[in-house]
């Protein structure tokens, strides 16, 4: 049975209506920005994930050219429309066969961010650029 996360992460995906991904050499980066919200009570408790309407997590798949799972330490930023920067702290969860690296962070509703990433890889750091527009999850309950 798949992992809990990852069907979350995979219905998320399927909304945007494409493949946000980037390759680095041999590894694939699969990344993902989704309202805490979407996150079920229990699993949130489970991995110390904060929930809440103004919380989303970031969340970012390695995977090598076979498509098994890499472990990659994965730093990151971000960057409002008015230029500020906020850091973003990942920590890995590893459920089966899925490693996940999550950062949660504050945002404000509607606001554009622009991400920059970067994945320690055997070969070097590589760094790649996205840009989310967040919303509030707003039919979800944050208290459930």
């Amino acid at each position: 049975m798949r992992p809990f996360l990852f069907a979350v992460f995979l219905m998320w995906g399927s909304f945007t209506l494409c493949d946000q991904s980037v390759e680095m050499g041999d590894f694939t980066a699969h990344y993902s920005v989704i309202p805490s919200t979407l996150i079920p009570k229990e699993t949130a408790e489970r991995h110390n994930i904060v929930r809440g309407k103004n919380r989303a997590l970031c969340n970012i798949t390695v995977i090598d050219s076979e498509g098994n799972p890499y472990e990659a330490e994965i730093t990151g930023e971000f960057k409002n429309l008015m230029g500020q920067t906020q850091k973003l702290k990942f920590k890995t969860i590893k459920e089966s066969d899925a490693i996940y690296s999550l950062a949660s962070f504050k945002y404000t509703d509607g606001e554009n961010l622009k991400f920059e990433i970067t994945a320690k890889l055997p070969d070097g750091k590589e760094t790649f650029k996205f840009e989310q527009k967040v919303y509030s999850d707003l039919e979800g309950d944050s208290k459930k």
